[in-house]
């Protein structure tokens, strides 16, 4: 209730503001209908029209125009009967429409001169510019500047604004492309050509109006159009237009006008009851295709034409023609898919995070906007089990915050990502079960054209293959490969599923794959493993472990393996001890000599053994060969064969038994290290004097070390006597001063 008294009261103060003891001139309300052939024939357009004219009457109509418009036009006035006066009014009509990413900018030029003496409009020249944009799904709004100059009697100029709004319903009830419009025309300073009359065209009208499409067929449309304006909130002017489309290209177009003023006012001239009427076609032209034209895209444009004629007052009839020309065609062509998919892939949606999902490189390009883009997987049946989509879902709210951002918007359509990703989940939620899957993309654009991508496949495989390895005895899975005919091999026995590729491999103790076997499209077979690796080697002694496995297409990975498979081909062990781990052949009877002890179990057979002390580089510095049959400890005194000290280093004994049988076992001792340097230091004090009395003077004395670095030093002072009262122990280097 408050907005409808609000409303009440402003429409009150307008009425007051406006004086009505100055009539407008005669034919006011019709001046807009020489801004167009198709203004003029149709007679009501205030609910859509054909811009740039008629954005002039409402600046919203053009908020959807997609392609660069061009409109020219021609009328002529005279008067017939017995007082005509002829071909004495003219008028001209240039028009512009310019849609961008921001919005639909339109302007137009108008230049117009009736001397005629029943409709004396005087000269003029009226320049329109407009901005309209669609703000809302269906809600068009625009803005306009109209500047107005010349005069009949007098010189005047008027400048005012436009505001209009469109609302495109769809289909209401039985209407299809249903629309209403309001607008507010000429708010502002007007422009009064004559002192006698009021303004031209009448100030602060409103209109009100709709259209709609009464019959839609393959060759044959029917628009209808009305509008009901209250020029100046001082009359009431109604107008009803029609529209009828042959096969899209010829129309016939028809249009009535009333106002209440001129029937109940007798000083106001009557317009005629004869319906204006007209004709117009529609064609295609092609442009160069080079140069400008060609950048642009309009080598091929859509040329409109049309003819029109129309009573005004006293025998005034206005007739013109014109040109209409959108550049370039509207597109009709479906937003252009690439999908990046070379062969059908397998995925296992098991968060395993291997092959859970694909990932599909896409690209999708338009002429015009993509608003909407969607992935789609179905089942080996058709029916759709997943849809990803993107759709442009532009705000529906209308607050203030909300309405300038769709006011400042820059149109830019959906961003396409470069990638879509299907995790092999339905839209329920659920892992979609194993089986043959196809996948497209849709997208659509914002003319409704839909672009499809061809259908692709994708396999779900949730199931891992199987295999299972049988038990090998304890007794069996010992086995020594010396070609001497007893259990030189060991077999596996193995049954799985069928696969692409079973693989089998012997492993070592340092998990180095040293035998491979294979089993490709089939069953994975039985394994006889003679103890050879894969280079034709007989492979070292040691605990080997035998594991199979098999990847297929989806990733799924299953394995078992057969541990503690034992090459042994050493007729006996033999080991080799040290009693430490250093020593110093220097003869001052501190530790001279090593023991170097062989430990030999099985001492039978035995043809020959041997015990050499090599270096670091493997050289051997000292072989012991004249021993006994069976080999005995050995005292090492840190000389080579020539009986000279060996240097200071590493070194390490080896034992070889050669048995009768041709075995050959061996051991190596652990490193032990010749060190005959004896460690170096030497101490000094820097006073031989000194009293510890507390009375400030020489009460310490400083004793500064200088030593090798040894894994332990001890620092005694001692008394006369040689007992020791104080005693400092290190590790590494001693300190400095003490």
């Amino acid at each position: 209730m408050k907005r409808i008294t609000a409303v009440t009261i402003l429409l009150a103060a307008l009425a007051v503001v406006l004086p009505a003891q100055q009539p407008p001139l005669v034919g006011a309300p019709s001046l807009y209908d020489l801004y167009s052939p198709l203004l003029l024939a149709e007679g009501a357009p205030m609910a859509g029209g054909e811009g740039p004219q008629a954005d002039v009457l409402n600046p919203a109509t053009s908020a959807l125009t997609q392609r660069t418009t061009l409109d020219a036009s021609y009328l002529a006035l005279s008067q017939f009967g017995p007082t005509g006066e002829g071909w004495l009014g003219h008028a001209i009509n240039l028009g512009l429409v310019a849609p961008t990413r921001v919005g639909v900018f339109s302007g137009s030029a108008h230049f117009l001169t009736v001397p005629l003496a029943d409709l004396t409009w005087g000269t003029m020249f009226a320049l329109h510019a407009s901005a309209a944009k669609e703000l809302y799904p269906g809600w068009l709004a625009g803005t306009g500047l109209r500047i107005v100059l010349g005069g009949a009697d007098r010189f005047d100029v008027g400048a005012a604004l436009d505001l209009g709004v469109i609302r495109e319903a769809g289909t209401v009830g039985p209407l299809q492309d249903f629309s209403w419009s309001l607008a507010l025309q000429n708010a502002g300073k007007w422009y009064s050509p004559r002192a006698a009359a009021g303004p031209l065209p009448p100030p602060f009208t409103p209109s009100f109006g709709v259209a709609f499409r009464a019959l839609d067929t393959s060759w044959f449309d029917l628009d209808v159009k009305g509008t009901m304006t209250a020029p100046a909130f001082q009359d009431l002017g109604l107008g009803i237009g029609a529209r009828a489309t042959l096969f899209d290209t010829v129309s016939l177009h028809g249009g009535w006008k009333v106002s209440a003023r001129e029937i109940f006012d007798s000083t106001v001239p009557m317009r005629s009851l004869i319906p204006a009427f007209g004709l117009s076609v529609s064609f295609r032209a092609g442009l160069r295709d080079s140069g400008f034209a060609a950048e642009q895209g309009w080598t091929e444009t859509e040329v409109r034409t049309a003819l029109a004629a129309a009573p005004l007052y006293n025998d005034i009839w206005a007739i013109g023609g014109g040109v209409n020309a959108p550049l370039g065609i509207i597109d009709r062509t479906g937003p252009e898919i690439r999908v990046e998919y070379p062969t059908p892939l397998y995925i296992s949606p098991n968060n395993d995070g291997v092959q859970d999902a694909i990932t599909v490189p896409i690209g999708i390009t338009d002429d015009r906007y993509v608003v909407e883009w969607r992935f789609e997987v179905s089942d080996a049946r058709g029916e759709t089990i997943r849809t990803i989509r993107n759709v442009d879902e532009r705000p529906e709210n209308t607050g203030l915050q909300s309405f300038v951002d769709r006011l400042l918007a820059v149109r830019t359509g959906l961003t396409i990502p470069p990638t879509v990703r299907w995790g092999g989940r339905t839209d329920a939620g659920t892992i979609a079960t194993d089986g043959t899957y196809r996948f497209r993309l849709v997208a659509i654009d914002d003319n409704g054209n839909v672009g499809t991508s061809d259908s692709y496949i994708v396999h779900v495989d949730n199931t891992p293959p199987s295999v299972t390895l049988a038990p090998i005895s304890a007794e069996d899975i010992i086995f020594s490969p010396n070609d001497d005919g007893i259990k030189d091999e060991i077999l596996i026995r193995q049954t799985g599923s069928s696969e692409d590729l079973w693989v089998g491999r012997i492993v070592n103790a340092a998990g180095n794959v040293v035998r491979t076997f294979e089993f490709q499209n089939s069953t994975p077979a039985e394994v006889v493993w003679d103890g050879t690796g894969d280079d034709g080697a007989l492979q070292p002694d040691g605990v080997y472990r035998y594991r199979i496995s098999a990847t297929d297409r989806a990733g799924n990975t299953t394995s078992a393996e057969l541990a503690n498979v034992i090459v042994n081909t050493e007729a006996t062990p033999v080991a080799l001890r040290i009693s430490g781990s250093h020593f110093s052949p220097n003869g001052d009877g501190v530790q001279d000599t090593i023991r170097i002890e062989p430990d030999v179990p099985n001492q039978r057979g035995i043809v020959t053994w041997s015990l050499v002390v090599r270096d670091g580089t493997d050289r051997a510095v000292r072989a012991f060969t004249d021993l006994a049959r069976a080999p005995t400890p050995v005292v090492f005194g840190g000389r080579s064969d020539a009986g000279t000290v060996l240097p200071e280093s590493d070194y390490y004994a080896e034992l070889e038994v050669v048995y009768q049988s041709g075995n050959r076992p061996s051991a190596r001792s652990p490193l032990f290290t010749i060190d005959v340097t004896p460690p170096r230091a030497v101490a000094r004090a820097d006073a031989p004097v000194f009293s510890p009395d507390g009375d400030g003077n020489l009460d310490t004395v400083t004793i500064f070390n200088d030593a090798s670095r040894e894994e332990l030093w001890t620092g005694r002072i001692t008394d006369a006597a040689g007992l020791a009262v104080r005693t400092f122990t290190w590790t590494g280097v001693p300190d400095a001063r003490v």
